[in-house]
Parts: C-alpha cells; sequence; structure tokens
C-alpha cells in the first residue's frame, strides 16, 4: 500500500515531536534531579494528561522552595 502525503507527515511529525519530548525531558529531569525535586508520578501522566502534570511539576517545584 502506498502512504498517502498527509499520513507520512504525520508519521515524520510523530517522529520528530517524540525526539523533541525525549531531549526535553531529559534536560527537565536533570534539573529536578539535581535539585532533589521528586516528580516520578506526576511524570507518568505526561502522555495522558500533559498539562496536568505539567502544573504538577511545578507545584513540586514550588513546594521544594525552588533552585538551590
Amino acid at each position: 500500500m502506498k502512504i498517502p502525503k498527509y499520513v507520512d507527515k504525520l508519521i515524520d511529525r510523530r517522529a520528530k515531536l517524540a525526539a523533541l519530548l525525549a531531549h526535553t525531558d531529559r534536560k527537565l529531569s536533570e534539573w529536578l534531579d539535581k535539585n532533589n525535586i521528586d516528580t516520578q508520578e506526576e511524570a507518568l501522566d505526561m502522555y495522558i494528561n500533559p498539562w496536568g502534570t505539567a502544573d504538577a511539576v511545578k507545584r513540586a517545584i514550588h513546594r521544594s522552595g525552588g533552585e538551590r
């Protein structure tokens, strides 16, 4: 079966966004680890509830007192 152009673009976009997500998640995780901020529970939901997860991570940072 020939891949329709729009499906091919969707596949490429998904791959690009997944690579960007992996890179961004690694950088954020490094900062959180460096600052001893535990967000393991929050991180598991990032695919299901991305905005809720972002808010939960921000709350965890605020609770910790911010950057050390």
